[in-house]
């Protein structure tokens, strides 16, 4: 599931965007001007100290090594559970995330972020591979407003509909080809930054994780989108920060009610899921502390209430909904928007 990632937040939110501010200082240097208009009769500099005093000048004058333009950053983060937009994508297990930055000073940045997952989700896929570019920056006409925007990429190694066993066996059953579909995803992204507060919306370019006519949804799921509100606020105490967010995910069409998808639109029970569409609300709210070693490497913790509607156990995410149920056969559902704590421990070099 995408994440907020945003990605490089070493908060979990999902994810996450670095933030590239740059400025340039210039110095007027008028001593020379100065020193000529002295008279030569009120100078009292000996011959010996002038090669000193000349050098000292030099050196106050001289021009400072402007930064690098690129800067590549790595993050390594420990999650207690690995939760994309609200919803666990490990199935309550604890996992390692890793992610490669690089950023412009222009605003531009590129990265690479993978995690495991689980299977019972994503047949077949037992990780998930971001891939994302985009440009962050300032708008000058209002102190502390910035803009982003972003192209996301979701790719799970070796997923695929083929694996999906119920819906591979009702579409023998009806004489059809396997499905070719995978659970990869794209995105575009846009937003709004104030200071402390960050305002995105998202809409996918592709189907949402695959879902369509050929795997059982009444459509296309291309167009999803997903809006989220989130704010990082330093506290005043510790050194802590405040991390809240809140996110809403629309998703057109909804499970098939065509008696020829029963087996893979069933809960346990083998009955038509009760609820057919995805739509949801995801919340989250927690604290987190940075601390920065040396100028060389940033660690950060967080501890996050997270959760998300529509994950009853009847419900779309719930173990009798569609997105709670395993896609291996034999293994139970899951409720997996159910409020939970995550802890992340993260460092960033």
């Amino acid at each position: 599931m995408p994440n907020n990632h945003i990605k490089k937040i070493v908060l979990t939110m999902f994810t996450a965007t670095p933030l590239i501010f740059c400025s340039a200082f210039a110095n007027a240097d008028e001593a020379a001007s100065e020193k000529a208009m002295e008279p030569a009769e009120t100078s009292t500099q000996s011959a010996s100290e002038a090669p000193a005093e000349k050098a000292a000048e030099a050196k106050d004058t001289e021009t400072k090594e402007p930064e690098p333009p690129w800067d590549l950053s790595f993050t390594l983060n420990f999650v207690s559970d690995y939760r994309a937009r609200g919803i666990s994508q490990t199935w309550f297990v604890p996992t390692v995330q890793g992610s490669i930055d690089l950023t412009h000073k222009n605003g531009f940045y590129t990265g690479f972020w993978a995690s495991n997952t689980s299977n019972d989700a994503t047949a077949g896929a037992q990780q998930e591979i971001n891939i994302y570019a985009g440009f962050n920056g300032d708008i000058p006409a209002v102190e502390g407003l910035g803009y982003t925007t972003g192209l996301y990429g979701y790719i799970f190694p070796s997923g695929s509909y083929r694996k999906f066993t119920a819906l591979t066996n009702a579409l023998e059953a009806l004489g059809r080809t396997k499905s070719t579909e995978t659970y990869d995803t794209y995105e575009i992204m846009g937003g709004l930054t104030y200071k402390w507060l960050t305002a995105r919306a998202w809409v996918t370019l592709s189907d949402f994780y695959g879902q369509n006519k050929k795997t059982g949804w009444t459509r296309s799921t291309r167009g999803s989108t997903y809006f989220e509100l989130a704010a990082d606020v330093p506290l005043p105490f510790w050194g802590l920060d405040l991390i809240a967010g809140m996110g809403r995910t629309h998703v057109p069409g909804k499970i098939s009610s065509d008696p020829d998808f029963l087996e893979p639109n069933s809960d346990l029970d083998g009955n038509l899921v009760k609820e057919k569409r995805v739509d949801y609300t995801d919340y989250r709210i927690g604290i987190s502390k940075s601390v920065e070693v040396k100028e060389t490497a940033t660690f950060t913790t967080s501890l996050t209430y997270i959760g998300a509607t529509n994950s009853g156990s009847d419900d779309y995410w719930g173990k009798n909904g569609y997105g709670g149920s395993s896609v291996i056969p034999g293994n139970p559902g899951r409720n997996i928007g159910r409020d939970t704590v995550v802890l992340n421990i993260g460092v960033t070099f």
